[in-house]
């Protein structure tokens, strides 16, 4: 099992394998369809949270969403 990591250390300009290191490796790889540049999609689950990263070809994390999926769950973000 992953380490939990915490949420402020991740943002859009992370490497695919930073987020890797902190979260496990994805349950979820699928290719961004309809777009103009290669994208993949990278979906972590959690048992409270799932963290989704968008990456490029060179894996340069380019969208970073998570989603709480329980009310005790309250990341907290800087920017």
């Amino acid at each position: 099992m992953a380490r939990r990591a915490e949420t402020s250390v991740l943002h859009a300009g992370n490497s695919l394998t930073y987020l890797v290191e902190q979260l496990g490796e994805p349950s979820f790889v699928k290719p961004v369809h309809n777009s103009r540049i290669p994208l993949t999609q990278h979906l972590f689950e959690r048992r409270d949270h799932l963290v989704m990263a968008v990456t490029n070809s060179v894996g340069e994390v380019v969208l970073l969403s998570v989603l709480s999926c329980s009310p005790d769950f309250t990341p907290t973000f800087t920017s």
